[in-house]
């Protein structure tokens, strides 16, 4: 069985044809050239990667704190979980993608990794976001960590 090479970070002797191109394994030169990709798609979801991403200083949140402060405490527990649950599963995904990226050969797809791990983020290490509310790293009396408005 063949082990995985890292990428290097300028290869000259490396493929620029666009047919010969590997996502994982290729012998790529590593200069992005974002005119000639052989993963189309990844135009269309940087776009949409790029229109998801918001930080809570250019987003109002004051009308869905009040609103969560009125949902029934069970579902506000229900909303506690979920939300500990995509924090933590952000924070592992995020810290996890630059291993993953050394290996991916076709720049436009690590474009997109990139791209995840700076969305999925948020304002590391004190402060998570998520669904319009800052997810703060201490855990509450509940056992959960404590949603804090603005």
């Amino acid at each position: 069985m063949e082990q995985l090479k890292k990428r290097p970070l300028f290869n000259p002797n490396g493929d620029i044809q666009v047919h010969k191109q590997k996502m994982i394994g290729g012998n790529a030169t590593n200069l992005n050239d974002f005119n000639d990709m052989k993963y189309t798609w990844v135009s269309g979801w940087y776009r949409q990667a790029i229109n998801n991403f918001w930080i809570p200083e250019e987003i109002n949140l004051g009308v869905d704190i009040k609103d969560y402060r009125n949902l029934p405490k069970a579902e506000q527990r229900a909303y506690d979980k979920i939300l500990s649950f995509l924090s933590l599963l952000d924070s592992i995904q995020t810290a996890n993608l630059p291993g993953i990226s050394e290996y991916i050969t076709a720049n436009e797809v690590n474009l997109c990794l990139s791209i995840s791990r700076i969305s999925g983020s948020g304002a590391q290490p004190k402060v998570q976001l998520h669904a319009g509310y800052h997810l703060r790293a201490a855990r509450s009396k509940r056992g959960f960590v404590s949603l804090q408005g603005r």
